[in-house]
């Protein structure tokens, strides 16, 4: 493997872990919101009923953010995991053959 494949897997790593910083920060300004809307239409608590029970799933505000949550996890995860697992091990292999290739220089094999 060249050293400019690994750049580019080391890229790729990086644009996954940035994608997932911004939608986990998509992600709490959505709650943020949701908790607001809850807040602002919630009608006080009746026989031990919390604010939250006021919000329904057929809410469109809640299904829009239902669809997009669920959109995003539809974007098969799993296959980034499974991208990430490799390109670790890649990374390992090379730094074995790398790590073995100086022990040799160093040790004279």
């Amino acid at each position: 493997m060249s050293v400019n494949s690994v750049h580019l897997l080391i890229e790729y790593v990086e644009s996954l872990e940035k994608e997932i910083t911004e939608l986990k920060s998509k992600n709490r300004s959505l709650q943020q919101q949701i908790e607001h809307v809850a807040l602002q239409s919630a009608k006080p608590p009746l026989h031990g009923r919390s604010a939250l029970q006021g919000v329904h799933p057929q809410d469109p505000f809640v299904q829009v953010h239902i669809k997009e949550l669920n959109g995003t996890i539809g974007k098969n995860p799993t296959r980034h995991v499974i991208i990430i697992i490799i390109i670790i091990i890649i990374i390992i292999i090379i730094i074995i053959i790398i790590t073995s290739e100086t022990g040799k220089q160093y040790y004279n094999y």
